[in-house]
């Protein structure tokens, strides 16, 4: 590999970690976030007692927890795959991570959906009641 190509890596390798970071991040922030206004629109703008349709809420609450479950599990799972990785740097073929790599691709992707789904119901459940 030419010294340009290995500095490409270099490049491509920190941009996919940060790139990585981030969407942890900021799923993380956004489901919190969503979570901690959804408190707010039904303590300060419209009460629970006379809200209607509270199991949209209740539900968007229970897809923004998952969110945020999936994410401590996500990133658990990332660890041990980079673990398990290192210490069969050498190894041919290593289903550790690899298995541990898929688990966290799919947790990953529901952190997408109930994020998506938890918003939904969320926006539902405001333009409802407003």
């Amino acid at each position: 590999m030419q010294e340009e190509d290995k500095e490409y890596w270099q490049q491509l390798n920190k941009a996919y970690i940060e790139s990585s970071s981030q969407f942890d991040k900021q799923v993380l922030f956004f489901a919190s976030g969503a979570l901690a206004l959804s408190f707010a629109f039904i303590k300060d703008i419209v009460k629970l007692s006379v809200a209607t349709n509270k199991w949209l809420l209740i539900s968007s609450w229970a897809f923004f927890g998952a969110v945020i479950f999936f994410s401590i599990i996500s990133h658990y799972t990332s660890l041990k795959a980079i673990n398990k990785k290192i210490h069969n740097l050498n190894a041919s073929e290593d289903k550790g991570s690899k298995k541990l790599n898929c688990l966290t691709k799919w947790f990953n992707i529901l952190m997408i959906v109930f994020l998506a789904m938890g918003l939904l119901l969320l926006t539902v459940f405001v333009a409802i009641n407003i």
